[in-house]
C-alpha cells in the first residue's frame, strides 16, 4: 500500500470507500467535462432563438467549469493504473480520454472568444484624443 492508501487506512477510509469515492469523483468530472463540450457546441447552432443563444453569454463561467473538469480528469486518469482502483468496479478510462480530448478542444474555443476581450491580447486600435 502506498503513503496515501496507509493515511486513509488510519483515519477510517477502506480501499472500498476509496474506490467508491474515486469513482463518484470520475463520474462527477465526467459530467462536467460533457456538459461544457455540449454548451460549447450548442452555440454552434445556426439558430438566432433566446434560448440557442443563451450560451453564448456566460463564456467565462464554463472556462471556469472546463478547468476543473481537466483538473478532474486528469486526476482521476492519473489514479486509473492504481491497482486499488481497478476493484471491479471502477470506470473506462477511454470515455475519459475521448471527454478530455474533446474538453481540451472546447476550452481552446472559448478562450479564442475571450481572449480577445481581456488585458492579455493585444489591443487592435491606437486610443483617440479628445
Amino acid at each position: 500500500m502506498t503513503m496515501t492508501q496507509n493515511l486513509l487506512c488510519k483515519i477510517g477510509f477502506d480501499m472500498f470507500t476509496m474506490v467508491s469515492i474515486m469513482d463518484t469523483f470520475a463520474l462527477v468530472s465526467q459530467l462536467l467535462a460533457g456538459f461544457v463540450i455540449f454548451v460549447t457546441l450548442w452555440g454552434f447552432l445556426p439558430v438566432d432563438y433566446w434560448w440557442v443563444r443563451g450560451v453564448d453569454f456566460p463564456r467565462i463561467q464554463f472556462i471556469t467549469l472546463g478547468f476543473s473538469g481537466l483538473l478532474g480528469l486528469g486526476l482521476t486518469l492519473l489514479y486509473a493504473d492504481n491497482p486499488v482502483y481497478h476493484s471491479g468496479t471502477g470506470y473506462p478510462a477511454d470515455v475519459s480520454l475521448w471527454l478530455l480530448a474533446g474538453l481540451v478542444l472546447a476550452q481552446g474555443y472559448q478562450l479564442r472568444m475571450v481572449l480577445p476581450y481581456t488585458r492579455l491580447w493585444k489591443k487592435r486600435s491606437t486610443g483617440c484624443k479628445p
